[in-house]
């Protein structure tokens, strides 16, 4: 989780980064698959979304996901990483199960003035 105060954050470019469409990537023979999804961001407002990352390389496959909020003061978010032991696929870990953890830890830490 990492999470900033400041000024000058455009809640537009998160809003256009999560409405794209998916995209694909291969990097050295692993296939990297990018989803992005809007979200609900919660009591504070602003806009949020989810981007869940599906990296497959022969018959091996991880996925990652990460939700973000921004306001025009305000830049935050989390990620799910699996361990890297992990011995089983690890399912319900996007953006359905991301989103409501992020919204959770964003109105413990986000405080208004």
């Amino acid at each position: 989780m990492a999470g900033y105060n400041g000024n000058g954050f455009d809640p537009a470019k998160l809003t256009a980064a999560q409405t794209a469409p998916p995209s694909f990537q291969d990097i050295n023979g692993t296939r990297f698959t990018n989803n992005h999804v809007t979200t609900d961001p919660g009591d504070h407002g602003g806009t949020a979304g989810c981007t869940s990352t599906l990296g497959q390389s022969g018959a091996m496959a991880a996925e990652s996901t990460a939700c973000t909020w921004m306001t025009t003061t305000t830049f935050g978010g989390i990620t799910y990483l699996p361990k890297p032991d992990l011995q089983q696929m690890v399912f319900g870990t996007g953006p359905e199960t991301l989103g409501p953890i992020m919204r959770d830890i964003r109105a413990q830490v986000e405080h208004r003035r």
